[in-house]
């Protein structure tokens, strides 16, 4: 199975929507839908302090070539804030998840 994960939060606490299983290639799409999910779950001050960053993974994940994908993780970090203040796309699983 593939499965995908979007996780917004700072070294030490991490939060993210529910992750994606499916036995086909997850979309680009759907990977951007669980993105939002995951944003909106943080509070007015971290969406704040992110808004670039998830901007940046929103952008990267439109640019998925259509046959091909991403496997691993890939993070969109915070500049000029200490403490590890990301925006991350996880994507495990036997193949390339993300497609658009």
């Amino acid at each position: 199975m593939r499965r995908g994960r979007i996780w917004g939060g700072t070294s030490g606490s991490t939060l993210g929507a529910p992750p994606i299983t499916l036995s086909v290639p997850i979309p680009a799409l759907t990977g951007a839908a669980n993105a939002q999910t995951t944003y909106a779950m943080l509070d007015n001050t971290q969406r704040r302090i992110r808004a670039e960053a998830f901007a940046k993974a929103l952008k990267w994940l439109g640019e998925r070539p259509a046959n091909g994908g991403f496997l691993g993780q890939k993070s969109f970090e915070v500049s000029g804030v200490r403490g590890g203040i990301r925006f991350d796309i996880d994507s495990f699983g036997p193949s390339n998840n993300f497609v658009t």
